[in-house]
């Protein structure tokens, strides 16, 4: 099975606005855009929901919890995770990521790309970790697996885009690591220019 570290620009202050105000408009065009993403995911929270014997929960009603203001169900915080990757997506800009999708789950991909980083010394700057299982920027249900969060604020895309310049890039000899690096660091130009925060889910 491959999985993606999936990069969002937008701003989260935004994002964070929204949870909670009730804006029923934004419910249902978000609601809109997840046909094909919510049936899947449907029936992952309906087996959950039985495993756990909670009442069942879709996508759509984790979406509404998180912008409604209404009760959530902790057991199946991973509903609510995926609801609010596609709010983040909905309000920001899905950037490309080809160079870091169809990742196999036994792939040490990301240990080798924060090697790179390490070797060069920007490592406390910016890391795959921070990327992948930094957390969510703000509370949501208890996730036991999947997706996981990862991002960046604009001030710490500004730090991280003054350490890792293209000399450095350059001088990463597997080729691989070279080009996720590389779109990487388009993910900060992007984020820099346009004043926003770089969010990431892993799924």
């Amino acid at each position: 099975m491959g999985y993606a570290l999936t990069p969002i620009a937008v701003r989260l202050d935004d994002v964070k606005a929204k949870l909670g105000s009730g804006d029923a408009r934004l419910c249902a065009q978000v609601a809109a855009e997840l046909e094909d993403e919510a049936e899947e995911i449907d029936e992952l929270a309906q087996e959950a929901a039985e495993d756990r014997d909670v009442e069942p929960l879709t996508l759509r009603d984790a979406l509404s919890h998180l912008i409604m203001g209404t009760d959530r169900e902790a057991q199946l915080g991973f509903v609510y995770g995926y609801a609010f990757a596609f709010l983040c997506q909905h309000l920001g800009e899905t950037l490309d990521n080809a160079h870091w999708s169809a990742l196999a789950s036994s792939s040490n991909f990301g240990t080798q790309v924060d090697a790179a980083l390490a070797y060069r010394g920007v490592d406390e700057t910016l890391s795959v970790s921070m990327l992948l299982a930094r957390g969510a920027p703000l509370q949501l249900p208890p996730i036991d697996d999947f997706p996981s969060f990862g991002y960046l604020s604009n001030v710490e895309v500004q730090r991280a885009l003054a350490v890792l310049d293209p000399a450095q890039l350059a001088s990463v000899t597997d080729r691989r690591t070279r080009d996720a690096l590389s779109e990487l660091r388009g993910w900060l130009v992007h984020c820099a220019a346009a004043g926003q925060d770089l969010l990431c889910f892993y799924c």
